[in-house]
């Protein structure tokens, strides 16, 4: 089989099973998602605003009249997407591309690796990517709605240049492209960022010596991250600078615990975890976890030089032989099959570093990230007390308020044991191509079986409520919900992200802080509390609307369906006393919306808020 139709078979592959994974969001990919939890609807605010930005990354549609700045956003790639896509696709049809085509991409890069840099034959070299791009993490992803990490072959692809600038063909271009891909991750997200940071500094490492000898690659290298890693730090900790006083009343260690792994959560799913945990199940994959810690006993043995065919075919040289004569057969490009490209064990192995020392350090990345990514405490089930862990010291920091989800390191080990099994299933297919034969199969029953994707997906509509259709168009617009602080921090969350999404059909500017790290923050925060205290009095005066409208609201949209139902009469009641009939209502999709207008001339709003925050609204 040619490269070019291996490759393409590669991606067939991959992408049937997206399809089946993702089922059938193909089918509606601009009205509906697959998740369970809120994490999306930030996406699409992302996606949707991304044209208005300006260049200070600010943006005057959120926390009006403030403006939202967006250093702190989820992904600056999909800001970047969401900036050059057409007008006429929808941000829900990009999210949908994110979620189908990611995937085969991720996996597509992951099997490059494990055939191109750890010498893994074809078709064993798929498993690196099933386990990669379709592993517990990247479900959880899914599941939760961060779509755009589904979207990271830069990881696998920055790992396999490394591998080559540190083989003897090593050069310039090698190392500028680690470098780009480094950059692409940390442009994905920031956790991805720290992710692809730990996988370079262990190649390095690994690689020592070779960045003494050859220094020209690792210096094209640092011309890259160096000024991209300041450069993004310096506008990280600008911005977390005025958001950092907001978390100071949270526990870091009960931070770092709820995103950290436990033990039950990478060995099997259970459906308490998508109700309690945010779906936090990173399973590890039983074939591939498996496979992986018995490959050292098919490659690694001592005074045998099988399992590196660069050493090998140096030792066949040495002794006057052809590699693979003899006693000395590498697995490797010297066969008459490898040369005609029908095995990949070994292709480009005279271009890549010792495999030996390779699949070494990636089997050492991926334990060592999974022992991290337990966090501060050793649990075997989520709701355990624990033991003190490998990141306690880090959980009674502030730093672990702000490095609140060790388990996302798990990527790292996906792809260090899908590269390492493919490896051991390739040698164990050369010696007994019965016991491997199965394999495959066994790996795909993890992927769409035991991880429970075809059951844990939930079909939600994407869809605006017609009532924010109905509204005149000028002014800003406030939502308004019950007050939610007394429950889980995740509800204001979600409220506040699914309001923002509603502003793709009204475009409005909002109060709401859109993008939120931490806890609710922006304008609306003070103005609904003091919205709802004055409406649900006994007292309720028009002074309430007069400022409103100064401040540029000319829109009150409320929501009944969240008040209790004790307070939903007494609400729209004294709305109706003091702004008339409502202007539009709807119950698309089952919620319920009534719309207000509110009369009146806009005063500066800055000014206007700072008198609403100094004077308490002037009532």
């Amino acid at each position: 089989m040619t490269p070019l139709a291996r490759n393409s078979v590669t991606l067939a592959v991959f992408s049937a099973v997206a399809l089946i994974y993702t089922w059938p969001l193909v089918l509606h990919p601009a009205s509906m998602a697959l998740l369970r939890h809120f994490d999306l609807f930030g996406a699409l605010w992302l996606l949707d605003v991304a044209s208005s930005v300006d260049g200070h990354l600010v943006t005057t549609m959120a926390s009006w009249p403030l403006g939202k700045e967006l250093l702190l956003a989820d992904s600056w790639l999909l800001l970047l997407l969401g900036r050059l896509s057409p007008s006429w696709l929808a941000p829900n049809a990009v999210a949908s591309l994110f979620t189908m085509v990611g995937p085969v991409l991720s996996a597509w890069a992951a099997e490059r690796l494990a055939a191109r840099g750890l010498g893994a034959r074809w078709p064993w070299s798929l498993m690196a990517g099933l386990a990669y791009a379709f592993s517990g993490s990247a479900l959880a992803a899914l599941l939760e709605g961060r779509v755009y990490v589904l979207l990271n072959p830069w990881l696998p692809l920055m790992a396999l240049q490394i591998l080559l600038a540190a083989g003897p063909r090593g050069g310039t271009r090698h190392g500028l492209a680690a470098g780009f891909f480094w950059v692409l991750c940390l442009l994905t997200s920031a956790y991805q960022g720290i992710v692809a940071s730990v996988m370079l500094s262990a190649l390095l490492a690994c690689h020592l010596r070779r960045i003494f000898r050859r220094p020209r690659p690792w210096a094209a290298l640092a011309c890259l991250i160096i000024p991209a890693g300041l450069g993004y730090s310096s506008m990280i900790l600008k911005s977390t600078a005025r958001t950092f006083p907001q978390a100071a009343a949270y526990a870091p260690i009960q931070d770092m615990q709820s995103g950290s792994a436990s033990l039950a959560s990478m060995a099997a799913w259970t459906p308490d975890a998508d109700l309690q945990n945010h779906s936090s199940t990173p399973l590890l994959g039983f074939t591939v976890l498996v496979l992986a810690m018995f490959t050292p006993l098919l490659l690694w043995r001592k005074g045998s030089h099988k399992s590196d065919p660069v050493a090998a075919t140096a030792l066949g040289r040495r002794l006057g032989k052809a590699p693979g004569a003899g006693h000395v057969r590498p697995d490797g490009p010297t066969s008459a099959k490898a040369g005609r490209g029908e095995s990949a064990p070994g292709r480009g192995s005279r271009s890549i570093a010792n495999r030996k020392r390779t699949w070494v350090c990636f089997l050492g990345i991926a334990v060592v990230a999974m022992l991290l990514s337990l966090g501060p405490t050793l649990r075997v089930i989520s709701g355990d007390q624990g033991i003190p862990w490998l990141l306690w010291p880090l959980a009674n920091s502030h730093v672990g308020t702000w490095f609140r989800f060790p388990v996302r390191l798990l990527w790292l080990t996906h792809l260090g044991l899908g590269t390492v099994a493919a490896l051991g299933a390739s040698e164990l297919a050369r010696r007994r191509p019965r016991l491997a034969a199965p394999l495959l199969a066994f790996c795909l029953a993890d992927v769409l079986l035991a991880s429970g994707v075809t059951r844990r997906t939930v079909q939600v509509p994407i869809s605006v409520p017609s009532a924010y259709r109905q509204v005149r168009q000028e002014g800003a617009l406030l939502d308004l919900f019950a007050d939610f602080r007394g429950y889980s921090m995740d509800v204001g969350h979600y409220i506040t992200d699914i309001s923002c999404t509603y502003q793709r059909l009204h475009r409005r500017p909002l109060l709401n802080a859109c993008l939120q790290p931490l806890v609710p923050m922006g304008p609306q925060v003070a103005v609904q509390q003091l919205l709802r205290n004055k409406l649900l009095s006994p007292e309720s005066g028009p002074g309430v609307f007069s400022t409103l409208a100064e401040l540029g609201v000319t829109t009150l949209v409320v929501h009944p369906d969240t008040f209790p139902t004790e307070q939903q009469e007494q609400l729209l009641s004294a709305l109706e006393d003091q702004l008339g009939p409502p202007e539009a209502s709807s119950r698309d999709g089952g919620e319920y919306v009534v719309a207000f207008d509110i009369q009146g001339e806009a005063d500066d709003p800055l000014r206007a808020y700072s008198r609403i925050l100094q004077e308490g609204w002037g009532w």
